[in-house]
């Protein structure tokens, strides 16, 4: 019986493991080759920096999923590397890893085989790519060969455009773009050929969401999954399905206040209707969203769509205190509204209205006395005043808390540029 127990044990522990995505080797990347020699398997490593928001992003959404631990804890030995700390600084250079995450996957002898750079979209991108390192799924280059000569039925054309993207994103940037050109056109003609009802599954929904992110609010395919939600969500994994739908929406609210179109208003509606179950089942909180973006919305439109500053800082006042009520607000909010007003207004805000700004990144420097966006922001705006000794203050006070951080170089750059126009 005792035996009975540890076995089960044992094979719940091992499931559970698999469930919880990639188990990650702890030791060198001596050791985990040494491993990864001895059971036959590829090295995957995946490089991160603490700052990194795509490695984070990777971490909690991606190398979490049950089917990317159960393709990679039989296929491959995993071993996290931070690019800045103990060992990873060497591994890093010797690899040239210049961009965060870098995912590099290593044969038995330590010889590189491919690598990939920066975040997936969805898990099943990254378990092509993971595939297509295997051999368990055939190059892209193979199969665009066939396309060329004339292979060109839907499924064939939609799995191709799917593993181009894969491969497309391990090219040097340089290359990337004419690829990735190509690969839009080819998603363009797909869905000209299809209709949204015959697209409700995977491999069509990573089409979708590759292909139409953004403020795509009105087009057929994104409607049919805001109406058809029960449908989708028995065959897209709830967490890619809901993030897609907050993500478009969210866009197309941003995209037509910016036009001065007030269609946005409805596509706020949207949180509370089409998108409520959603919300629902996603855990998130659809109310704070409405919230929020009603104050993105109506301060944006006053900006873009009527040139009315007042407005846009009435609205914004209203946001700080809903984020002070909270107790969510941050400096970073603060950045947001003074940034976005001088890009659209610089040429025509009045000195009344400078002079409230300059009292908004006051407030923000409150919260955060070396927030280097807030000091250059209210730089700019003592500049518009014609107030040059207050503007070079905060240029100079810009470089001085850089220092030794990173950006210091870029800050220093720019500072330096503004300084000299006012001298």
């Amino acid at each position: 019986m005792k035996r009975l127990i540890v076995f089960l044990f044992v094979a719940l522990y091992a499931l559970g493991a698999s469930a919880e995505g990639i188990n990650f080797f702890h030791g060198t990347y001596a050791e985990a080759l040494a491993k990864a020699k001895a059971e036959k398997k590829l090295l995957f490593v995946d490089f991160y920096t603490s700052w990194c928001g795509p490695c984070k992003k990777m971490a909690a959404t991606i190398f979490t999923r049950p089917e990317v631990g159960e393709y990679f804890n039989k296929n491959f030995i995993a071993l996290k590397v931070d690019a800045e700390r103990g060992e990873g600084v060497k591994l890093s250079q010797d690899n040239k890893v210049r961009g965060y995450p870098t995912m590099i996957f290593f044969n038995a002898d330590g010889t590189e085989n491919k690598r990939l750079v920066g975040a997936t979209p969805d898990a099943a991108f990254f378990l092509s790519f993971a595939k297509q390192v295997t051999g368990e799924e055939t190059s892209f280059l193979e199969q665009y060969k066939a396309y060329e000569n004339g292979k060109k039925d839907p499924e064939f054309v939609r799995d191709l455009i799917l593993s181009g993207g894969v491969y497309a994103a391990t090219l040097p940037r340089e290359e990337q773009k004419d690829w990735f050109a190509k690969l839009r056109g080819m998603a363009n003609g797909y869905f000209e050929q299809k209709k949204p009802a015959e697209m409700v599954n995977t491999k069509d929904f990573r089409m979708i969401s590759m292909y139409l992110d953004g403020p795509n609010n009105g087009n057929p395919f994104v409607e049919h999954i805001y109406n058809n939600y029960k449908a989708w969500k028995k065959v897209v994994p709830v967490a890619d399905l809901t993030k897609f739908m907050f993500r478009t929406n969210n866009q197309s609210i941003h995209n037509a206040y910016r036009k001065g179109n007030l269609k946005f208003r409805e596509y706020l509606k949207d949180i509370h209707n089409r998108l409520a179950q959603a919300y629902k089942d996603a855990d998130a909180d659809a109310e704070d969203t409405y919230q929020m973006m009603t104050f993105v919305g109506e301060a944006g439109y006053c900006l873009h769509g009527q040139k009315d500053i007042d407005g846009y800082l009435e609205w914004n006042a209203k946001f700080i205190a809903y984020q002070k009520e909270k107790g969510t607000l941050q400096a970073r909010g603060y950045v947001h509204i003074v940034a976005n007003l001088y890009q659209v207004a610089s040429d025509y805000i009045k000195e009344s209205q400078i002079k409230k700004v300059i009292a908004l990144c006051d407030e923000g420097l409150a919260l955060d006395a070396k927030n280097t966006m807030l000091l250059s922001n209210q730089g700019d705006y003592y500049a518009l005043l014609g107030d040059k000794t207050k503007a070079l203050e905060c240029y100079e006070k810009v470089i001085e808390v850089s220092k030794g951080q990173r950006g210091e170089a870029y800050f220093k750059k720019i500072m330096g540029d503004k300084i000299a126009a006012l001298k």
